[in-house]
């Protein structure tokens, strides 16, 4: 371990937002623990170690921000375009059953949409439903507070060497171990390689773009409004695309096994 002494760091996201892959190159940056779980009951927080990295999709209430700063945690808060959190949890959810975790199920679970298309009355239903709601709030509810260590997946694809730096200077650390190294050995491509549940898809931004037809996207932007705007998203829509054109780019990229 480094001499940089007690670092705790706990990422508290929508799910599908690049939780897992900033957490495995922060873990790598500052040589520390990892630990991700469904439920703040699932953790034994009298055993954590000094230097950890904590995952979970969990909404914010007083109780848990006491106790996340009783045991010295810094929280971190990832935003990503609510549509295509969504995107991402229709493809994943067929290769994860534990989805039907996330929030101990509040809301629903993930089973009306396994082996569904973007397009479908099924997954529109459930993006415009009180699961997506539940799942796309966690967001919303950290990244307000002023404490929260802020990170925009969008910013991670573009350019992660310059998302981390400026994230090691919100800290106020230096990483143990060069920003570039940890990037290069964490790369969404060498990820995908270690998964068996395809956990690292496209590593992309704005796939919604070519997914869904502009009336199906405003429709679930709707539902959604409030979200986008705490985060600072818009539903800019490609006015051009056709519903043939966005079956034909799903089904190019839609992992099938």
């Amino acid at each position: 371990m480094s001499s940089l002494g007690s670092l705790r760091l706990a990422i508290i996201s929508n799910p599908r937002s690049g939780n897992t892959w900033l957490r495995k190159m922060l873990a790598a940056s500052y040589e520390m623990a990892e630990l991700a779980v469904h439920h703040p009951a699932d953790i034994s927080w009298h055993l954590l170690p000094a230097r950890l990295v904590l995952q979970i999709h969990w909404h914010r209430s007083d109780d848990l921000v006491s106790l996340l700063a009783e045991q010295g945690f810094r929280v971190v808060a990832l935003a990503r375009h609510p549509l295509d959190v969504l995107i991402s949890i229709l493809h994943f959810a067929r290769y994860e059953p534990e989805t039907a975790s996330w929030l101990k199920g509040k809301g629903g679970t993930e089973i009306s949409i396994l082996e569904k298309t973007p397009l479908s009355a099924e997954f529109i239903n459930y993006a415009t439903g009180s699961r997506a709601a539940a799942l796309l709030s966690i967001s919303p509810e950290w990244w307000r507070r002023e404490d929260t260590l802020k990170v925009r997946y969008e910013n991670l694809v573009n350019d992660a060497v310059k998302e981390l730096s400026q994230f090691n200077e919100q800290l106020g650390l230096t990483p143990v171990k060069p920003i570039l190294d940890v990037v290069s050995l964490h790369s969404i491509d060498r990820l995908r390689t270690m998964s068996t549940n395809n956990h690292f898809w496209q590593g992309k931004y704005a796939l919604w773009k070519k997914l869904l037809t502009a009336p199906v996207a405003q429709e679930i932007a709707f539902a959604h409004q409030s979200v986008l705007a705490k985060l600072e998203y818009v539903c800019n829509v490609d006015p051009t695309l056709t519903e043939e054109q966005a079956i034909a780019n799903w089904n190019a990229i839609a992992v099938k096994n």
